[in-house]
């Protein structure tokens, strides 16, 4: 290759790089949001949060820092955990728990309860998700209690935990939010069904070697539509009040931070951390934070049937805009064929990552998938979830 063609490649690169990189959002400021939390006269206020310590966790951490509010962390890193709370000793509160264990959650989960007097907010954030890598690794296996680790840690770990908080929550005042993803189109719901066979546990909380690269692909979009319908669940029961929020692309190291393909995801993905002096986190938790602060007021119908989530860019409107009915292209046979969640997951990587930035609003409602509605899937789902677990609320 000539020297003039490399020196026109390299030219061209940067541009595309200029391009794909530009400017972040603007993030959030402490005059965005103390209206709201004055609306809603919070005062002293407590947030429970799992995955303090991940981009997502600590970043609201700072926020409710600097709304003057208490923390309770919950994450399975116990040094993170204590360099967390040197930012505010008698502010923070810290539990080490580690989602693949019941047991762990269910101990800390009434230790909380018994310490704290109420929980004014509960943020179920922690998750994880699989590489395809994985396959060959010990974090796509089972958990102590024989569930697949990402169904286990990011739903019914949370489903425990939000069981065993209710009676301190207020079920109008107080807020629990699901931080879901836009990863839910991937799955239509039937593995999140029991089955009538001699296995009554969903096929997604199984781990099963003999079809683990489906499962893999598929399972983090499961356990997101799961804590849909965990949310759509405890809204019609009026026990809770409960949000959900699509961070969209956010820096997080949730699918691992040690590839090239991961540090360019990051590069493009919604900052979480502030950009300036007047900013106290970045776009990437605003959606988060309009699901902990709006006030009960301002949630639409729409939000409390879990119809719709909020979200902080509009491309995936622009994709799936429709969720009266079955999308016609995901339910195709060809999709079906290859695989619905290859389908999503190549639009959210390629689509969703690069033209985000360009259809960032600070408050959107988008609406989550036709499958989502599936009001029997969200009774045996639950039903389900409280037999499992049972011996440990």
């Amino acid at each position: 290759m000539g020297r003039h063609s490399i020196r026109l490649k390299s030219k061209v690169s940067n541009w595309i790089e200029s391009f794909l990189m530009s400017q972040q959002p603007k993030g959030v400021s402490l005059q965005d949001l103390r209206p709201l939390v004055e609306k809603q006269n919070l005062t002293n206020f407590t947030v429970v949060l799992t995955g303090a310590c991940g981009g997502i966790g600590s970043a609201i951490v700072d926020v409710v820092l600097a709304l003057d509010g208490n923390v309770v962390a919950i994450d399975f890193d116990d040094e993170a955990l204590m360099l967390l709370q040197q930012k505010s000793p008698e502010k923070i509160m810290t539990y080490v728990s580690d989602f693949r264990d019941l047991e762990s959650v269910s101990l800390v989960a009434q230790s909380i309860s018994d310490k704290v007097s109420r929980v004014d907010i509960l943020v179920n954030n922690a998750g994880i998700c699989y590489l395809l890598e994985d396959t060959e690794l010990e974090k796509a296996g089972a958990s102590k209690q024989g569930y697949d680790n990402c169904f286990q840690i990011n739903y019914l770990s949370h489903f425990l935990l939000t069981e065993k908080l209710l009676d301190k929550i207020d079920p109008f005042n107080g807020r629990i939010v699901q931080v879901t993803s836009g990863m839910s189109w991937c799955v239509d719901g039937k593995a999140l069904i029991p089955s009538n066979g001699k296995c009554h546990d969903p096929a997604a909380s199984r781990s099963d070697d003999t079809r683990l690269q489906r499962h893999i692909s598929a399972a983090y979009g499961n356990t997101k539509l799961a804590q849909i319908w965990h949310a759509a669940m405890l809204n019609k029961s009026g026990r809770a009040t409960v949000v959900c929020a699509c961070p969209s692309w956010a820096a997080t190291s949730i699918a691992g931070k040690n590839t090239d393909e991961m540090a360019t995801l990051e590069k493009l993905a919604f900052s979480t951390r502030p950009q300036n002096n007047e900013e106290i986190a970045g776009p990437g938790i605003r959606s988060t934070l309009n699901a902990m602060f709006l006030p009960r007021t301002d949630l639409s119908p729409e939000l409390l049937s879990c119809e719709q989530s909020i979200g902080n860019s509009k491309v995936l409107g622009w994709i799936f805009s429709d969720n009266i009915k079955p999308n016609p292209v995901l339910t195709s046979d060809i999709v079906v064929t290859y695989g619905r969640e290859k389908l999503v997951k190549l639009i959210a990587s390629v689509i969703v990552l690069i033209f985000q930035r360009w259809a960032h609003e600070d408050l959107i409602l988008q609406d989550n998938s036709f499958e989502s509605l599936n009001q029997n899937g969200q009774v045996k789902l639950y039903e389900w979830s409280l037999r499992a677990i049972q011996a440990y609320r």
